[in-house]
């Protein structure tokens, strides 16, 4: 094997200072937070689904005319119309404000289920 000699390499010149700057700007955590949430389509996707079912399961029985549990014997079984725009179910009740009752009823036990776990979570992480 054929020696290389010395006088062929020279050291390069760096500045190790240099090398230290950073050159981005600090971010704050939530900042980053953001900025990667908003590079995330199918998370804004879902945000802004989940934001939609809670905004008409709050608002959407407000608005009708109609009461979860009011029954109207003559409007029973009836198809969905511009009236009862999900129908009636078998004892004339509206079946759009039906709904949207229950999934405010699912959004409250789900709120109260993810609170509950960050109550035992937060208390069993000061205990250890």
């Amino acid at each position: 094997m054929q020696q290389i000699p010395k006088d062929m390499f020279e050291p390069a010149a760096v500045d190790h200072s240099e090398a230290e700057k950073i050159s981005k700007k600090n971010l704050s955590f939530w900042t980053d937070v953001f900025l990667r949430f908003k590079e995330n389509k199918l998370a804004l996707f879902g945000l802004v689904v989940l934001i939609l079912i809670a905004l008409m399961a709050i608002f959407a029985p407000v608005f009708s005319s109609f009461q979860y549990e009011e029954t109207d014997l003559t409007n029973a079984n009836q198809p969905p119309s511009g009236e009862h725009w999900f129908g009636t179910d078998d004892l004339g009740r509206d079946v759009f404000v039906r709904t949207w009752v229950g999934a405010r009823i699912s959004l409250t036990i789900g709120l109260a289920a993810a609170l509950i776990d960050v109550l035992i979570g937060v208390i069993w992480g000061a205990i250890s």
